[in-house]
């Protein structure tokens, strides 16, 4: 399932190219920024004298602080330039990072300082199988395997949510990290996968990264506690001493799911859900 986005091209200096199995990868810097490409769209960048990350939407990574206590283990699902990945684990955290894409996994290590240590394990393998397999229980999981170009439908349905829910503690947290619009036919998808994601949670949240009409990342939130109003959001923000996260909270949309389907392994027809996006200007980051 494929889709297109128009976003800013492959530009800079090009310092890796590689057609792995899955799809061309294509390592790049431009202005004190490198960015690692998938099918010619934009998957994770750096800064290259390591001052950070030029995309803001890592900064709504850290909702689940907010929603829950005792973060201790995470999960990515998908790995890019294991940008959040390798964050999480120095900021403390015992993360697991899956990737099913050895060449992303290579072209990370090379050009992206990925390594493995105490706090960081990397899995190539797919998604949806490492949860089958593992016996582990994760406090959040993060779920961003959302290429800009193609969606693995079988990490969208309700059958792979109650897997997620399964694999999580009493108070766990699920993040997707999706591409959309916020509202109008480009929402579609989003809507049904918020809708998805409720069936399976006891509250979910929508959260745009920006205040645009076009396309762009939005981080569908759900939690197996009780759903916390705005405010309360505001006042755990005030006491979360690692990242100011107001701005994050007060982009938190009362969303309307009504009429969307929810996605199962029996039907999930996320490429006519996405139809809309196609051609659609993508806001990065």
């Amino acid at each position: 399932m494929r889709f297109w986005l128009t976003s800013s091209s492959v530009s800079g200096e090009t310092v890796y190219t590689d057609s792995t199995v899955y799809q061309d990868l294509e390592v790049s810097d431009s202005d004190g920024v490198r960015t690692l490409y998938l099918d010619g769209q934009p998957q994770s960048a750096v800064y290259l004298n390591g001052s950070g990350y030029p995309w803001k939407y890592l900064d709504f990574f850290q909702l689940p602080f907010l929603m829950r206590d005792n973060v201790e283990d995470v999960l990515f699902v998908g790995g890019g330039g294991f940008v959040g990945p390798q964050e999480f684990a120095d900021m403390g955290y015992d993360v697991d990072a899956v990737e099913l894409d050895p060449g992303v996994v290579r072209a990370a290590e090379r050009y992206f300082n990925l390594s493995e240590g105490p706090k960081l394990q990397v899995f190539t393998q797919d998604g949806r199988e490492f949860l089958k397999e593992t016996n582990q229980t994760y406090d959040v999981i993060y779920l961003d395997a959302f290429r800009k170009s193609q969606v693995p439908f079988h990490l969208t349905t309700k059958e792979f949510m109650q897997l997620v829910y399964d694999r999580t503690d009493e108070n766990g947290v699920v993040v997707s990290n999706i591409i959309s619009t916020s509202s109008g036919p480009g929402s579609r998808f989003a809507r049904a996968e918020y809708t998805t994601m409720d069936s399976v949670f006891e509250s979910t949240y929508f959260f745009p990264t920006r205040d645009t009409g076009l396309a762009q990342n939005i981080e569908l939130v759900a939690t197996k506690n009780q759903e916390l109003t705005q405010q309360t959001l505001f006042e755990r923000a005030d006491e979360y001493r690692r990242k100011n996260l107001t701005d994050e909270v007060s982009m938190m949309e009362n969303f309307s799911s009504e009429d969307a389907i929810v996605l199962t392994d029996d039907y999930a027809p996320v490429e006519r859900l996405l139809n809309p996006l196609v051609g659609r200007d993508y806001v990065v980051g």
